[in-house]
């Protein structure tokens, strides 16, 4: 697991690392929520990201300048809402 804190506040309650070329987003825990790799350049927004709770796998490309990112917290928020409906089965 990486030790490198990409920041020393929590943001949205979460911990963020940084390591081997990709974001590992840790919860109160330190258990991984997700991990992955981000890309943002004039005209291209990206975001790959593999939830390993749900074993699940996010791809979003678009072809605009800084879209991909709040389209990946909101189903970010989505994965974890159908993980904690999962669990109360």
């Amino acid at each position: 697991m990486p030790k490198v804190a990409e920041r020393a506040e929590r943001l949205r309650g979460y911990t963020w690392k940084y390591g081997y070329g990709s974001f590992f987003l840790l919860d109160e825990s330190d258990r991984i929520v997700r991990w992955g790799h981000t890309g943002e350049e004039e005209g291209v927004s990206c975001r790959l990201y593999y939830y390993p709770g749900a074993n699940l796998d996010v791809v979003i490309l678009g072809n605009q300048s800084g879209c991909a990112g709040s389209l990946a917290w909101e189903i970010h928020d989505l994965i974890l809402k159908m993980n904690l409906h999962d669990q109360e089965r």
